[in-house]
């Protein structure tokens, strides 16, 4: 297979995302990182990543944990890379960040090819939690 919309179920396509990254099962060293991403883009995938806060730099980091921000762990240098083809789903990680995340989208042109996920695991305001998802479609995320 090759990661793009591959065969049918039921009336539609479905994506096979490469969870951080990983092709090959998990790889905790390298996973959600720049390389690591781009080898599965570069495979033809779509992705599921995350992207959370570093208190430190108070900086944006590819990790599922709050991680030391290095060059393999900059968001933006990975989204200025992603092809304009294809949909990525992005893990949010911490609801502090949406508004930095939603400006790096905007900012390299490729909100439409992301949806944002797992707010609502963030919030114990559910009926607000759908209120802001919804606002956020509105602004044209997905």
């Amino acid at each position: 297979m090759n990661g793009k919309k591959e065969g049918k179920t039921g009336p539609g396509n479905f994506l096979i995302l490469a969870h951080r990254g990983n092709l090959f099962g998990p790889e905790p060293e390298s996973e959600n990182t720049v390389p690591h991403l781009a080898r599965a883009v570069n495979r033809g995938f779509s992705l599921e990543f995350d992207i959370n806060f570093n208190r430190e730099h108070s900086r944006l980091v590819l990790s599922h944990d709050e991680n030391s921000l290095s060059a393999d762990r900059d968001p933006e240098s990975f989204l200025k890379t992603v092809p304009a083809e294809g949909l990525n789903a992005l893990n949010i990680k911490n609801m502090l960040t949406v508004p930095k995340i939603l400006n790096l989208l905007e900012k390299v042109r490729r909100k439409s090819k992301f949806f944002l996920f797992d707010f609502e695991l963030l919030v114990s305001d559910l009926p607000g939690c759908r209120f802001f998802m919804k606002a956020l479609m509105e602004q044209g995320f997905r």
